[in-house]
């Protein structure tokens, strides 16, 4: 896995968590509309009904996949915080680590990258482009360690 393909996996997984907590939160929303079923009634309209219970279910299965992809962001981030911040000391190296670190474990755009440094936006792209080739040679070191 090249360097850049190992950042873009940790911003993946922040969509897949940021994903998977809508679902959730849709699930719970969907609670105001389950109601018990009726057993008193001979015969119900309308398809297969659903009952708190099968929403609760998923509910807790969609709780567990959340707690396992935030334990891999976590650890996937921890990780890349370690190789990031072992980037060797140079003239331009915080820059180089508020870039990485924004975008790729805090997800922010490019703009808002450009914006929180008071830079232009092509000057956050050349520091992005100098910030991947100092990360990829800690990167191998890790690696290879």
């Amino acid at each position: 896995m090249s360097p850049k393909e190992y950042l873009y996996r940790i911003r993946n997984l922040k969509l897949e968590v940021e994903a998977t907590k809508n679902e959730l939160l849709e699930l719970k929303a969907s609670m105001d509309g389950v109601r018990a079923i009726d057993t008193t009634k001979d015969h119900v309209d309308g398809g297969k009904p659903v009952d708190m219970a099968d929403v609760m279910g998923r509910i807790e299965a969609v709780k567990e996949k959340l707690t396992r992809q935030l334990s891999e962001l976590m650890t996937e981030r921890d990780k890349a915080r370690e190789i990031i911040d072992s980037m060797p000391e140079s003239k331009w190296v915080s820059y180089y680590r508020y870039v990485l670190k924004g975008r790729y474990l805090l997800g922010k755009s490019w703009e808002m990258i450009a914006v929180d440094m008071s830079y232009g936006y092509r000057n956050v792209l050349y520091l992005h482009g100098k910030a991947l080739q100092e990360f990829g040679k800690t990167f191998h070191r890790f690696s290879h360690s």
